[in-house]
């Protein structure tokens, strides 16, 4: 479980794009070269993680440092601390999993369509991870601060 968490980790982080500008009468977009993460912040955020094993997850990396992995049905799978180390996306589950190994998993850049493969050195298993869209307002939603 805690394999999936990493990999969904390092799809969070790839998963932006950027569009170029027109060359000629027809907008043409190109993925943005993926930028190494150089924080955990820039992974905050919910990602969909596609395991090796076949089964799919949503894991949510929070500003805190902490992850919640979760299947469809709503089942936590794993949670706990999540931080970079080397340049690999490690996860450390609460104490009271089955499974309290940290694991660090090796990230790739991302394809075209903002999906990232990691690897855990140990296992040889991949996940894929991509990182879901933003929730926008509804059109004339007010916005209020208290």
């Amino acid at each position: 479980m805690k394999k999936f968490m990493l990999i969904v980790v390092a799809i969070l982080s790839a998963c932006s794009q950027k569009a170029e500008e027109p060359t000629g009468t027809a907008p043409i977009e190109t993925p943005e070269p993926a930028k190494p993460v150089t924080k955990e912040q820039d992974l905050v955020g919910t990602y969909d993680l596609q395991r090796y094993n076949g089964g799919t997850s949503t894991i949510v990396i929070r500003a805190d440092g902490t992850y919640t992995d979760t299947l469809s049905n709503g089942a936590t799978i794993g949670s706990g601390k999540f931080t970079l180390k080397d340049g690999k996306y490690c996860f450390d589950p609460e104490s009271d999993q089955v499974d309290k190994a940290v694991v660090c998993w090796t990230v790739g850049q991302p394809d075209a369509d903002g999906r990232i493969t990691a690897t855990d050195p140990k296992s040889g298993h991949t996940v894929t991870m991509k990182r879901q869209a933003e929730p926008t307002a509804p059109a004339g939603a007010k916005t209020t601060t208290m």
